[in-house]
């Protein structure tokens, strides 16, 4: 194989890439940049004569506004989803009965029994018992 690239290599007299153009023995003409605005600040839509400098002014003031509506969003949101949840545990209270609710103002979760366990069951069970006597 390496015998392959060094006849290729050799066969070429101008190198291993030949610079010519596809369309024969003729080269593309050498590029041209176009010409520079007045004080290096390219015209971005000359409809509006809006320069780069400009555009990025705009382009960053309107990603900063669009940032500050998204975090005002998000605020609420959450605000939202905190009442929710508020509003969600309290008619899970209800729903579990005057036993959740001294169980909960005695440090458990309310919840399932399943979750805490079977002596955490027994426990609560008991505060509720306590609880209903007194009551």
């Amino acid at each position: 194989v390496i015998d392959a690239v060094a006849l290729r290599h050799e066969s070429h007299p101008g190198g291993w890439v030949d610079d010519r153009s596809r369309e024969g023995d003729t080269e593309f003409p050498p590029f041209v940049p176009p010409p520079k605005s007045a004080g290096d600040d390219p015209i971005v839509n000359p409809a509006t004569g809006e320069t780069m400098s400009r555009y990025h002014e705009r382009l960053e003031t309107n990603l900063r506004r669009d940032l500050s509506n998204v975090q005002a969003r998000l605020t609420a949101s959450e605000e939202e989803r905190k009442r929710a949840w508020r509003k969600l545990l309290k008619v899970k209270q209800e729903c579990e009965g005057p036993g959740a609710a001294a169980a909960t103002a005695a440090g458990g979760s309310g919840g399932s029994s399943r979750r805490r366990g079977g002596a955490s069951a027994a426990a609560a069970a008991a505060v509720a018992a306590a609880a209903a006597a007194a009551g």
